[in-house]
């Protein structure tokens, strides 16, 4: 899947994560009620996960959450290990929603920035 979401860091600082046509269309003909685990929410954000943007250990950043985390400036040393990160965001409600779930039902999701 490629093309399915943009990301946008908004004035605010937050990331917003949107549905392209393609992606309303992919989700809305092959899902009668979408899934809502991550690896779903990852398999749409392919396109912008291939252009830049990085997904995150909580590690990588030192947080305790489960929550995904997504940076667009992030530096790895020569084994392949991350050495800094720089803005990232975080879905905060991770516990109680997916962001697939906003995905599916609003066509964004809101990643607060870290």
């Amino acid at each position: 899947m490629n093309g399915l979401t943009k990301f946008e860091v908004l004035p605010n600082g937050n990331l917003k994560i949107s549905l392209t046509k393609d992606g309303k269309a992919e989700m809305f003909d092959h899902f009668s009620s979408p899934p809502s685990d991550d690896y779903f929410f990852l398999e749409f954000c392919e396109g912008p996960l291939c252009n830049g943007w990085h997904n995150l250990n909580p590690e990588d950043v030192g947080a305790l959450t489960s929550s995904l985390i997504f940076s667009y400036d992030v530096e790895h040393d020569d084994n392949g290990e991350v050495k800094y990160v720089g803005a990232h965001y975080w879905f905060p409600n991770y516990q109680i929603r997916s962001p697939a779930q906003d995905l599916a039902e609003y066509g964004f999701v809101i990643f607060a920035k870290g």
